[in-house]
């Protein structure tokens, strides 16, 4: 859970009440503390912007080096900041945001 400053009793509590409910609902913390790991680890990786650098590392052998550089570094200061940190789906043509 963590140890005092960093946890407030209020939130200390809710995690204790959350481990005795999937206690006994028969379920293993442990395995539950990993599947939420896992979440999150998947949620911060599954960026448009770790997509996008992903994707120019596949492509980057077939392009010359000045215009792979001048890709990733417009990316780097025109779409990143905007739309980096958003979920790859963002290409949804009805979305305002992409």
């Amino acid at each position: 859970m963590g140890g005092y400053p960093a946890v407030f009793l209020a939130s200390a509590r809710k995690k204790r009440d959350d481990a005795r409910e999937i206690i006994a609902a028969g379920g293993d913390l442990n395995e539950t503390k990993k599947t939420e790991r896992a979440e999150l680890k998947a949620t911060i990786e599954n960026t448009f912007e770790s997509v996008a650098r992903e994707w120019h590392e596949y492509k980057c052998p077939n392009w010359t080096k000045g215009y792979a550089s001048e890709l990733l570094e417009g990316l780097q200061k025109d779409i990143f900041p905007h739309i980096g940190k958003a979920p790859p789906s963002c290409r949804d043509k009805t979305s305002r945001n992409a």
